[in-house]
Order: structure tokens, then C-alpha cells, then sequence
């Protein structure tokens, strides 16, 4: 294992606020009911806006169109 690889583990590592977000995100949508559509709005979009990187990262250009 060199350098760069060593650099590379440890960037991939779990980090220790990437449960309470999930907790949070998951929790949401029952704790605040009268927002639930806005919440789910949002997960829409950020679904979205995570695929079309996904995209672009392999792609590099996209026609929407």
C-alpha cells in the first residue's frame, strides 16, 4: 500500500455524522406531518440532482431533451 492509496482508505471512511443524517432524514417526514410534502419534495429533487451527477461523472455531457 502506498501513499496515495493510504489517502484514498481513509477519505472513503464512514463518518460519525452520516448516521444522524440518515436518522434525520428518515425521522422527518413523521415528526413534522403538516411538512411532509415539502419534505418529500425535496427528497425528489435531491434524488434527482444525484443522479444527473452521477451522470455527468461518467458521461461528462447529457441531453436532457
Amino acid at each position: 500500500m502506498n501513499a496515495q492509496t493510504s489517502i484514498l482508505l481513509k477519505a472513503r471512511r464512514f463518518r460519525w455524522w452520516e448516521p444522524i443524517f440518515w436518522i434525520l432524514a428518515f425521522v422527518a417526514p413523521l415528526a413534522l406531518p403538516s411538512h411532509a410534502l415539502i419534505i418529500n419534495e425535496i427528497a425528489i429533487v435531491a434524488l434527482f440532482a444525484i443522479s444527473l451527477d452521477l451522470i455527468l461523472g461518467y458521461t461528462g455531457i447529457v441531453s436532457l431533451g
